[in-house]
C-alpha cells in the first residue's frame, strides 16, 4: 500500500520476503507494517517480489528472486528492501521479471526471467540476467 505521504506498508503473506520486514513468520497479526522508505511516487507488486519507486528515480525491491526479478544480481530472496537501480521513471513487476522506464532517454531495461523473452531483449532464452 503507497500512503499519501510517500511511505510503503507490506502485510498479509511473508512466503519469499515478500513483506519486506525480514519477518520469520508466513502471516503477520499487524494490519499494517511499514517499510524504511520515504518519498515513493510508485509501487509495483506481483506475486512474491515488490519495488517501489523514490521521487528521485531510485528503484527499491524486495521479495522473491529466484530469476534474478528482484534486480541485485544474485538468486537470493531478499527480505527487505534493496537499492536496485538509479534513474527509473517508472516499474512493473510481472510473474519472474521486472522492468523499467527510464528518466533519461526512456529506455526500456529489464531484469529477471527470459525464458519467453519477458526482457524484450530478443533473446527468449532459459535463464535470467540483470540490468
Amino acid at each position: 500500500m503507497l500512503f499519501s505521504d510517500g511511505r510503503v506498508g507490506c502485510f498479509g503473506s511473508n512466503d519469499s520476503g515478500r513483506l519486506g520486514r525480514n519477518l520469520a513468520t508466513t502471516l503477520t497479526s499487524e494490519p499494517m507494517g511499514l517499510l524504511p522508505l520515504t518519498d515513493i511516487t510508485a509501487i509495483a507488486t506481483r506475486d512474491n517480489h515488490a519495488c517501489a519507486l523514490q521521487a528521485d528515480g531510485d528503484l527499491y525491491c524486495w521479495g522473491e528472486n529466484s530469476a534474478q526479478q528482484v534486480g541485485n544480481g544474485n538468486t537470493t530472496d531478499q527480505v527487505t528492501p534493496v537499492l536496485v537501480r538509479s534513474g527509473a521513471a517508472r516499474v512493473v513487476t510481472a510473474l519472474l521479471h521486472t522492468c523499467v522506464v527510464l528518466k533519461e532517454g526512456g529506455g526500456v531495461e529489464c531484469t529477471g526471467s527470459d525464458a519467453l523473452g519477458q526482457r524484450g531483449d530478443g533473446a527468449a532464452q532459459a535463464g535470467f540476467g540483470t540490468w
